[in-house]
């Protein structure tokens, strides 16, 4: 007898409901879960008022089966002639029989509701007008079931193999977590059907690299998990995890057709897990971190993840009060005109006064503060400490009104809704003008969405706010588009810089990022600068500005007096 699937609440009261409003014998719903290869499971099933115990089905020849291909059917009476090796006509009885196939949101059979009758059906218009109107709950009701009972086979099989590693000392497996990159996009822009399009011709294509033994099963949404039976290795793995992203070079057949890349995380049995929970956990923790360092990659979990971690949560606790305490500090960095050699502006670099590590630079904090949602008050904190830095200096004489301070924004606070309301009211509190504030943010941000990107950077082109690309070079900026922005500057990335005496085509980057800035009517900084030679070949290259410990290091506010005496601020 097959298990009942979890959560089927839903499908037996509507089985019931029909039962007794349509006065028929019986009436079920079988699923079609993808695992069961060519198998079927009663989700619901309600005899004459009672359930009835639920049972595996196989579709071969079977009223089921015929749906598949069918909206709604109807068999005349002596069905059960037609299809002798159905199993539900054989157990109800049945003479007669109408069904609907229930259809994910991409299109796939994943159930069939049914309703039998030992005598002729009353009504068969009446009963066809009713299926229909249940139609579209039941099967977004059966497509959660198959995915739940799919979760459940998976740690089931999981069990099973863990039992094998303790049983056989040379049998390893592993488990791929993957991750479809363009799901999530293409839902929001061309609708819940077509990420469900997107995730079948994915499954096949997925399915065209497993082996054998392993087996595939879809977990959520984009996400996927393979279990990789028998792998020993982790160069095997790795042939593995790329001949699947290989795989995937090739658009999809959508209407636009759609690149997607796959991002996996992987967890082997050889690291000795107790629970299939714990292996899927870090498989799961794998993928993040693959997803953290480049989309498209792959990394299997180990010990050096797991140190990680413990760092990341001490760091997260440590944070919690951080803003409260006072332990955070702005240090900044000299921007100069390579024409006039003067400073043009600062940028704003916050620091962290860790209690026990003393003082920490933002890539050793800021993730955690994303994570523990620390990051849009720091942020708000960065900013209200720059522009009253700057009015400091401003009446002390120490700068220019020109002057301009830089402060680096995230993703999360660029998205926003009340970042432009909130620099209006900053702006007014503190006197600072807003041709004296401008932001940073890297082009992956910027260019990661259409209209809601454009629409805020038109608000702060509005405010009299500039805003900079950072870390440009690095990103997947679209040219078409970045003309289209209210850009003020490009700040090329520090790894082109650092290796421009060395590597040709390094210096060829710059000069394309130097060109494409003066082409577009755009201030060009250059990040990084660490020797006199860089900065003469810069110069050469036309760059109009540049930052770097060549020049100044990061100081402290209170540090900064003597730089800009130097500086001729």
């Amino acid at each position: 007898m097959a298990r009942k699937p979890m959560g089927s609440g839903y499908l037996e009261s509507l089985c019931r409901l029909l039962s007794t409003a349509l006065e028929l014998d019986w009436v079920c719903v079988i699923l079609f879960p993808p695992h069961c290869r060519g198998w079927g499971t009663a989700a619901g099933i309600w005899q004459g008022g009672k359930p009835t115990p639920l049972f595996s089905y196989l579709l071969g020849n079977s009223v089921a089966s015929e749906l598949i291909s069918s909206q709604v059917t109807h068999f005349a009476a002596e069905v059960e002639k037609d299809f002798p090796e159905d199993e539900l006509l054989r157990i109800t009885g049945a003479t007669c029989c109408m069904g609907t196939a229930l259809t994910g949101a991409g299109g796939e059979a994943v159930g069939a509701l049914l309703v039998c009758h030992g005598g002729a059906v009353p009504d068969a218009a009446w009963v066809e007008c009713i299926l229909r109107v249940a139609q579209p709950r039941a099967a977004l009701e059966a497509e959660w079931e198959v995915m739940g009972s799919s979760h459940g086979l998976l740690l089931e099989e999981l069990d099973h193999a863990l039992i094998l590693v303790q049983q056989q000392k040379d049998y390893h497996f592993a488990v791929l977590h993957l991750e479809l990159d363009r799901y999530q996009m293409v839902r929001e822009s061309l609708g819940q059907s077509a990420g469900e399009q997107l995730v079948s011709m994915a499954t096949l294509r997925l399915q065209r690299n497993l082996r054998p033994r392993d087996r595939l099963f879809r977990v959520s949404g984009g996400e996927f998990v393979v279990l990789g039976d028998g792998i020993g290795d982790g160069s095997q793995l790795l042939d593995i995890a790329g001949q699947m992203q290989e795989s995937f070079r090739e658009p999809l057949a959508l209407i636009p057709a759609v690149v997607t890349l796959v991002t996996i995380g992987i967890a082997v049995s050889q690291t000795g897990y107790g629970t299939a929970g714990a292996m899927l956990r870090d498989a799961a923790v794998a993928l993040q971190r693959a997803r953290n360092n480049q989309r498209g990659s792959c990394q299997i979990f180990d010990e050096r993840i797991h140190a990680r971690l413990r760092e990341q949560l001490s760091t997260e606790a440590a944070l919690r009060g951080a803003l409260d305490r006072g332990e955070f500090a702005l240090y900044y960095q000299p921007i100069y005109s390579l024409h006039t050699h003067r400073m043009q502006g600062l940028e704003a670099l916050v620091r962290w006064n860790h209690p026990t590590r003393g003082l920490l630079l933002p890539e050793e904090f800021l993730e955690e503060a994303e994570g523990g949602g620390l990051i849009i008050p720091l942020g708000r904190w960065t900013l209200l400490q720059a522009a009253q830095q700057m009015m400091i200096w401003r009446a002390r004489q120490i700068v220019g009104a020109d002057m301009y301070v830089s402060v680096n924004l995230s993703g999360k606070q660029f998205c926003d809704p009340d970042l432009v309301p909130e620099l209006r009211a900053l702006l007014r509190e503190t006197g600072l003008e807003a041709k004296c504030l401008r932001l940073e943010m890297t082009e992956t941000v910027i260019m990661g969405s259409t209209e809601p990107v454009a629409r805020t950077l038109r608000d702060l082109e509005t405010a009299g706010i500039a805003v900079m690309l950072d870390d440009f070079g690095t990103g997947y900026s679209s040219l078409s588009r970045l003309s289209d922005f209210p850009i003020k500057a490009l700040k090329i990335d520090g790894r082109f810089v650092s290796r421009m005496c060395e590597v040709e085509r390094a210096t060829r980057i710059v000069k394309a990022i130097v060109d494409l800035g003066r082409d577009l009517g755009m201030q060009v900084v250059a990040e990084g600068v660490e020797s006199a030679k860089q900065l003469e070949m810069l110069q050469s290259l036309g760059c109009e500005c540049a930052q770097g410990n060549y020049m100044s290091e990061p100081r402290h506010a209170r540090d900064t007096l003597k730089l800009f005496r130097s500086a001729g601020a």
